[in-house]
């Protein structure tokens, strides 16, 4: 039984607070999103 699944390399991300966070949009915007899962 696996109980996590790493996900690495999201995007888009930005830089804030000193750490690379994913990017959130608004009710009803559309952005492409990518990611590694492992």
């Amino acid at each position: 039984m696996i109980s996590r699944i790493p996900i690495t390399d999201i995007s888009p991300a930005v830089y804030f607070g000193g750490e690379f966070v994913a990017v959130k949009a608004i009710a009803g915007e559309t952005i492409p999103v990518s990611a590694t899962i492992i």
